[in-house]
């Protein structure tokens, strides 16, 4: 009985001492000028709040409603524009998908996997520029 007390205190412990490192949390706001794609959700322009939750998730709400998104990421280094936090998006003719988010001083951002619509632009149509939207 006194060992299952003794693991049931040790993992309250744990658990106390884990939630802070697991819900670390970042949010910043950027203005997105034009209509963006994130996974298969198409987001309209406006104001954005971004949240990056336990290290992978990234997070973007619409600050006026009209839309929000969920994306798991994977870490990315080594960009030259790293040193202000930013969006960058792939273009392919007018469609615009975000594809890494750099949310702080960093040398290191948030890469975001292409989605299927993404892959299908890349075949169907000339990739037409990347474009960088500068963070508040």
């Amino acid at each position: 009985m006194k060992n299952i007390r003794y693991f049931a205190i040790a993992l309250v412990v744990l658990m106390i001492t884990a939630v802070p490192t697991f819900a670390q949390v970042t949010s910043v706001k950027v203005d997105v000028p034009f209509e963006f794609q994130v996974g298969n959700r198409i987001l309209p322009a406006g104001q954005y709040a971004l949240t990056q939750f336990a290290g992978s998730a990234l997070i973007l709400e619409n600050t006026s409603g009209k839309g929000s998104a969920v994306a798991p990421t994977q870490a990315t280094g080594g960009n030259a524009n790293s040193q202000q936090p930013h969006l960058t998006f792939h273009r392919y003719g007018e469609k615009y998908f975000l594809t890494e988010a750099w949310l702080r001083y960093s040398d290191t951002g948030r890469r975001l996997p292409a989605s299927p619509a993404e892959i299908e632009s890349a075949r169907a149509v000339v990739h037409t520029g990347t474009v960088i939207v500068a963070m508040k």
